[in-house]
């Protein structure tokens, strides 16, 4: 593929490397939340927090005005238009799975193959009688969706170059407060107005992704929709049931936190970015909620 990077790792290093500043978006419907980092001696410091519409005229004049333009740029992209899967497929050798996926993938997501792009995640190998076989997160959408805002952010001077997802985000801020210990089973959540993301991981890896959008009432269709999901993978894919929840986001707090801990009887910890101490992350501006993506991607795990 051509042009921004979608989701794979450490291929872009070069590229940050050369740059002091670095520039992460979130786009939200039809906001764009921009954290705006200078890198010294591996110190983020980060300068701006802004949001702005997503408004070509208004982002080349933010762009413009603190001298932005040709930095390379971070994405993160959510909501249902991602898409993701666990599947198995026969053991091969990882060098030949991208070329294998090229063909398979499309019999699980429901993409016309020259409009998809995708990435994959190795979760393991099933032991069988007979063959052994490897279950993968696959992550996808469609190209014309990432290339729409790719476009609105090249035509305003930046120089997009990855495209993450919001789901994946979760794990680098988790990974960032736990220290790097990965730890056992936990689900991140992002909580706002409209919609959650929640994120699985085990063994501190991406295991399931899963979007959701809300109706008024927040906390019972939280609670039943994680049950659910949380069945699924325990019943479908032998994923070791969560030992904590961490919740992210504007519709995150202590009095959420205490009623879901009430409703499913584990641990659940509300993780307010203010208090935080992020890793090699220096905040000169005060953080709002409404940028935990686009902060948790200047944690990305390209150095």
């Amino acid at each position: 593929m051509t042009g921004p990077v979608f989701l794979r790792r450490g291929v872009v290093e070069d590229l940050f490397s050369k740059n002091k500043k670095k520039v992460a978006v979130h786009i939200s419907d039809d906001r764009i939340f921009i954290a705006v980092a200078n890198y010294k001696d591996k110190i983020r410091t980060i300068e701006y927090l802004t949001q702005l519409p997503l408004d070509g005229q208004e982002l080349s004049m933010f762009v413009e005005k603190n001298k932005l333009k040709k930095l390379p740029v971070y994405i993160a992209l959510g909501g249902k238009q991602i898409i993701s899967r666990v599947i198995s497929l026969p053991e091969i050798p990882e060098k030949e799975l991208e070329q294998v996926l090229q063909w398979e993938v499309t019999k699980y997501i429901p993409i016309p193959p020259e409009e998809l792009l995708f990435d994959f995640e190795i979760l393991g190998k099933i032991t069988g009688l007979n063959s052994n076989q490897l279950r993968l997160l696959i992550i996808a959408a469609r190209k014309q969706y990432v290339e729409n805002y790719c476009d609105i952010l090249a035509q305003a001077g930046l120089m997009p170059q990855v495209v993450d997802v919001e789901g994946t985000i979760l794990k680098y801020l988790y990974l960032h407060l736990q220290n790097k210990e990965e730890g056992d089973t936990v689900c991140c959540i992002y909580l706002d107005e409209q919609r959650g993301v929640f994120s699985f991981l085990t063994n501190g890896n991406i295991f399931f992704i899963h979007n959701v959008d809300w109706d008024q009432e927040i906390t019972n269709r939280l609670v039943a929709e994680y049950q659910r999901v949380n069945s699924y993978l325990h019943r479908q894919l032998q994923m070791i049931s969560s030992g904590n929840i961490y919740l992210f986001g504007p519709r995150a707090g202590a009095d959420t936190a205490n009623l879901l801990k009430a409703e499913l009887g584990i641990n659940v910890i509300n993780v307010d970015l203010k208090n935080e101490s992020l890793d090699l992350l220096q905040v000169g501006t005060e953080i709002n909620s409404s940028y935990t993506f686009a902060l948790g991607l200047l944690l990305r795990e390209v150095e």
